[in-house]
């Protein structure tokens, strides 16, 4: 997008036969009259403006035509166009060519741009932040227990950046957008977008671990964002968006209502945006974009359920969640931690358990998600709330699991033995690449450069998968020869209610499979087998990635049953690797 808008800018002086910035080349009839107030902000950048046009109905080929035009009339040289979250640019300006600019009848208004700063602010205490969104009551458990992953929804992070290739992502973070123009590409160089997106998703710190990371890079590497390139940030966010879809920022600064407006917009075209209240102990509704109500604000709660000292509040906020003291991942290395407190780190826990909601309920409005998340948070928790803080406390119970919420019957992360046995009917045919339980090593096919057998898990280190070593060449330690199961213990399943089964799992292959092979999962009632999942082969090439899935076993309430996880390369012989992580039973 900045290629875009320093072409736009070339071809303007380029059609006009001037250099940049322009100078008016003569003086509209608008000009000549007394001209109106520019919206000045507490933090404004030097001869920086955002100019909104009053035509909302204006395609984004039309805003830079108007740019244009009003640039040449009144000076300025362009920044950022806006086509989707307002009509309008940011600009270079004199004041005196910013007050002209506002008086043209075609302008709504023009506002000065403006500083916005990251929220972290200190180190070192220990992280504990995913023990206490899995429950409702102290003291912790010392667990995080959830139904999904929410590989099916995207997040994107406007932030500093994230480093895409830390090994919390598991290769699920990209780039979208850079707005900073310094040559970063999206790649983080503070830290703080990579802490973010490391709560909001990561492997192992993250609250919704299969989620799509995106980077839109609003901050530079000394923590600053402007006004203009969060609104910049919103527009693109808005206009290329894959949904389900929801916005991290963890980003404040003065009050500012063309960042605002630009937020609103992009929420009002189906996007949830969760922000951090700020980090100033006064009231969020004073700040941008902390009272903004449409868009879900976080405040700060410490591991004692206390509003930490710094954290905003007020009754622009929603909820609280743990932002103190959070370990997550950091940008100096690919296996990096650091400890960081603030409500940019509350902020990402509730943007994770946005993601776990949208993953079960892909059409929801943000409305919905705001409604789901704080009328799921416990209640009255919070000590020291803060004067018209609504005292709620995130909760994740139910959010990704069967649509109605409830409680988990049972979950397995593989991360132990717990009662499992291959071959357990003693019929497998499998001759190589049969199911274990340990840490997956990366397989990699060389005749299509393809990375099959993932060495990520979705939790920890532990998954099944079809033979967890690699082989030394393509087809070696894959599965092989026929079918290769595994089946749980038993598993006692409550009368009466929803019960559903979820799990992540990947399946890859190479061109030479088909629909004879699969990965199956069923439901085992006494002699019965019944099939509650089944994904295929193909005879195209299909790479690696962790997915989800879910069951209704409302069928099998007050039984005994034991779950049977079944792999098989059952056609001609085929280059063919299944992996599963992550499996629970939910109620309710």
């Amino acid at each position: 997008m900045r290629r875009g808008i320093r072409k736009l800018t070339v071809a303007l002086a380029v059609t006009l036969g001037m250099a940049v910035p322009f100078l008016p080349g003569h003086m509209s009839r608008a000009a000549q009259t007394p001209p109106d107030p520019v919206r000045s902000v507490a933090d404004p950048i030097a001869r920086r403006y955002i100019v909104v046009f009053k035509d909302k109905a204006m395609s984004p080929r039309s805003v830079k035509g108007e740019s244009a035009r009003i640039v040449r009339a009144h000076g300025g040289e362009v920044w950022h166009t806006y086509g989707s979250v307002l009509k309008g640019y940011a600009a270079r300006m004199t004041a005196a060519q910013a007050r002209r600019a506002a008086a043209d009848p075609r302008v709504s208004y023009v506002e000065q741009d403006a500083v916005a700063h990251g929220s972290a602010t200190q180190s070192n205490p220990p992280s504990w932040g995913l023990d206490r969104v899995d429950q409702r009551d102290l003291p912790l458990d010392k667990s995080y227990t959830y139904a999904g992953t929410a590989s099916n929804v995207t997040a994107y992070v406007v932030d500093s950046g994230i480093r895409t290739s830390h090994s919390q992502f598991q290769e699920r973070a990209s780039v979208g957008v850079d707005e900073v123009g310094d040559g970063k590409n999206g790649q983080d160089c503070f830290g703080h977008g990579t802490h973010v997106a490391g709560t909001i998703g990561g492997k192992d710190h993250g609250v919704a671990k299969g989620v799509k990371l995106v980077s839109v890079r609003v901050l530079n590497c000394d923590d600053s964002a402007s006004t203009s390139g969060i609104i910049a940030a919103a527009d693109w966010i808005t206009a290329h968006a894959v949904k389900p879809a929801v916005v991290n920022m963890s980003i404040n600064g003065s009050a500012n209502s063309s960042e605002d407006t630009a937020i609103k917009n992009s929420i009002a075209s189906g996007i949830t945006w969760v922000v951090s209240s700020g980090n100033s102990n006064a009231n969020a509704c004073n700040n941008s974009p902390g009272s903004i109500g449409p868009a879900i604000v976080v405040n700060n709660a410490d591991s004692a359920d206390r509003r930490r000292s710094d954290s905003n509040y007020g009754p622009c906020t929603d909820l609280f969640a743990p932002g103190t003291g959070i370990v997550s991942s950091w940008y100096t290395s690919d296996t990096a931690t650091q400890t960081k407190t603030g409500t940019s780190q509350a902020a990402p826990h509730v943007t994770g358990a946005a993601a776990l909601y949208l993953s079960k309920h892909p059409t929801a409005s943000p409305a919905d998600v705001q409604s789901a998340l704080v009328g799921n948070a416990t209640a009255d928790k919070i000590t020291g709330a803060g004067s018209g803080s609504p005292n709620r406390l995130l909760y994740t119970g139910g959010l990704g699991g069967s649509t109605g919420g409830g409680s988990v019957v049972f979950s397995d992360d593989f991360e132990s033995h717990k009662g499992w046995t291959v071959n357990a009917s003693g019929t497998d045919t499998a001759t190589a690449g049969v199911w274990d339980r340990g840490n997956p090593d990366r397989t990699t096919s060389a005749s299509s450069g393809q990375i099959k057998q993932l060495g990520t898990t979705v939790s920890g280190v532990g998954a099944l998968s079809t033979g967890s070593a690699a082989g030394a060449s393509d087809g070696a330690n894959d599965l092989d020869g026929g079918v290769t199961s595994i089946r749980s213990g038993a598993i006692t399943l409550p009368a009466g209610g929803a019960l559903t089964l979820d799990l992540s799992y990947n399946v890859a292959n190479g061109k030479n499979s088909g629909i004879d092979d699969y990965l199956r999962v069923k439901v085992v009632d006494g002699s019965t087998a019944t099939t509650v999942f089944t994904r295929t082969g193909s005879a195209a090439e299909v790479p690696g990635a962790w997915q989800t899935a879910a069951a209704d076993l409302s069928a099998f309430a007050g039984k005994s049953i034991r779950l049977s996880v079944e792999a098989a390369d059952a056609g001609a012989a085929s280059l063919f690797e299944a992996q599963v992580d992550d499996v629970s039973i939910t109620s309710g």
